[in-house]
């Protein structure tokens, strides 16, 4: 018997064990990271992917995630912008592999994004959370004319560009809460 040989035999177990222990160490710190991290986290790493939205309601928006924050997505979809509040959302297609656990560049709550589009007169699209599918109270397009702790006001609008007179067909009051998505031509969370 060569003591050298069993010697480095006797290492190379030692190593092989050590490997597996470090391996299996490694593995749980990632799990418990992972278990970690939110929706939001996973959209904020996800801006320039592309990915489908199913949302409450059952509608769907594809697009490229343009922003993200703690409570919503940005998504640009062909010539619309489409802001989706994290809430309704049901599913993400797509991976999201790479996470972002820090806040984005964009910190701007629901609220506050919404009473810029308000300031900026902004005429949107806004799909509700309804129980009929596509009733006709699911789709309201309007001008976001104010923003509330919880609500936002809609002056609705007949087809034609913004709110302009003989173009108005009144106010609505929308639960933020049932906002599944508001859409309009193309804007940016910049």
């Amino acid at each position: 018997m060569r003591w050298d040989a069993l010697f480095g035999d006797m290492d190379s177990q030692l190593a092989a064990a050590a490997a597996l222990d470090l391996e299996a160490e490694v593995g749980e710190l990632v799990r418990a990271e992972f278990a970690l991290l939110g929706m939001a986290d996973l959209l904020r790493g996800a801006v320039g992917a592309d990915i489908g939205l199913t949302l409450r309601g059952g509608s769907h928006w594809r697009g490229t995630v343009s922003g993200a924050a703690d409570d919503w997505v940005l998504l640009s979809c062909n010539l619309r912008s489409v802001l989706v509040p994290l809430a309704a959302v049901v599913a993400v297609d797509g991976e999201l592999h790479r996470a972002a656990k820090r806040p984005g560049t964009v910190r701007h709550s629901l609220a506050s994004v919404l009473r810029e589009l308000a300031r900026n007169r902004v005429v949107a699209t806004v799909a509700l959370d309804t129980v009929a599918d596509d009733g006709p109270g699911r789709i309201r397009r309007g001008v976001v004319d104010s923003v509330g702790a919880d609500y936002l006001v809609l002056a609705q609008t007949l087809d034609g560009p913004g709110r302009r007179h003989g173009n108005f067909a009144g106010h609505t009051t929308i639960a933020l809460r049932a906002v599944v998505s508001l859409s309009s031509e193309f804007w940016s969370s910049e």
